[in-house]
């Protein structure tokens, strides 16, 4: 498929789609792939990218791979810091990773998630 976004919000838009077929089509491969394409230009696309590595870490956690969950999870961290001017999104998506932390086993992660947003 070949993308036909020419902004870096439609590129954002193009690759989320594209993350959420590959989750639902189980090609997490392929999705991982495609959220790191997503650009990094502003802070609302590095939350957005952020929000797409934590649903990738859920769906490696539900894939029995904990190591690329991991992985998942400490990209949308450091992206989540990396965005000082977005306080509710930034609020927002770092209580998704907790709560994708929690439902992981990461309970000390999860809980260091909520204070950071706290």
């Amino acid at each position: 498929m070949d993308d036909p976004a020419t902004t870096a919000f439609q590129r954002m838009l193009w690759s989320a789609s594209a993350v959420l077929f590959g989750i639902g089509q189980r090609d997490l491969p392929a999705a991982a792939m495609r959220v790191a394409e997503i650009p990094e230009s502003d802070s609302d696309l590095s939350l957005a990218k952020a929000e797409a590595a934590v649903f990738m870490g859920r769906a490696f956690v539900q894939a029995g791979k904990p190591l690329e969950a991991d992985l998942h999870f400490a990209k949308a961290k450091a992206l989540i810091a990396a965005v000082p001017d977005l306080p509710f999104g930034t609020f927002w998506v770092t209580t998704a990773l907790a709560t994708a932390q929690a439902k992981a086993g990461q309970m000390a992660e999860s809980r260091q998630q909520l204070q950071f947003a706290m």
